[in-house]
């Protein structure tokens, strides 16, 4: 035993440093491949915002004073006044 010592000790060495770099190359693949579709996803969603208005929000300042006045009175159903 004593004798493959140091071989053992070696290969041990070998095979952590084998382990090491295999975990920081798929490490950095994943990493890569992450950042690469957070981006494409964070781009779509960028590109979808202009679909999404809001349809119920109407500015009251563009229209004429007398479209918002005529609006505002009631219209009267003419058979109801001559009854």
């Amino acid at each position: 035993m004593a004798r493959h010592e140091t071989d053992i000790e070696r290969k041990l060495q070998e095979m952590k440093a084998r382990g090491w770099d295999f975990a920081i190359y798929y490490w950095n693949n994943y990493t890569e491949l992450g950042q690469t579709k957070f981006f494409e996803a964070l781009q779509y969603l960028a590109s979808q915002s202009g679909k999404f208005t809001n349809n119920s929000e109407v500015d009251y300042f563009s229209f004429k004073t007398s479209h918002r006045i005529s609006k505002m009175i009631p219209k009267v159903d003419a058979q109801v006044i001559t009854s």
